[in-house]
């Protein structure tokens, strides 16, 4: 499948995913490490993938798909477009949770300043810290955050 067509069966199912999932009162969905980042994926790709996920009406799904779009273009080493899928999540909780995951996607793809810079959208100073201590002492798995 060509890359046009490959990008767009992948932008459908997001948004198909996306819109089905819903997060219970009191429940707090767990940072979602990258499912469908590749090395190939360009900065053009995720471009065109935010334009996508910031068009979606549902808050909760927009924030949704923006999380995945941020853990993925994380962990391809993207800050651009990580630090600005985080700021567009309307949800300061939902975006916390993201925003720790993404930080430390992009510290592993060596992009400590990225990371350092989606640390500092953070609405929770314990979040932040946390986050800031596990780029700052080593990294744990970001599935591994506190909530």
């Amino acid at each position: 499948m060509n890359s046009p067509l490959r990008f767009l069966a992948g932008a459908l199912s997001l948004f198909l995913l996306a819109g089905c999932q819903r997060e219970e009162p009191g429940q707090s969905a767990a940072p979602v490490p990258p499912a469908t980042a590749s090395p190939a994926a360009s900065s053009r790709e995720f471009e065109v993938q935010l334009t996508a996920a910031l068009e979606i009406a549902s808050l909760s799904s927009r924030d949704e798909a923006l999380g995945k779009l941020a853990a993925d273009a994380g962990a391809a080493g993207e800050s651009a477009v990580t630090s600005r899928a985080i700021r567009e999540i309307a949800s300061p909780s939902a975006r916390d949770r993201y925003a720790a995951a993404a930080a430390l996607w992009l510290a592993r793809a060596g992009k400590s300043d990225g990371a350092l810079e989606v640390a500092r959208l953070f609405a929770s100073l314990g979040v932040r810290d946390e986050t800031l201590k596990q780029i700052a002492t080593g990294l744990q798995s970001p599935s591994s955050q506190p909530h």
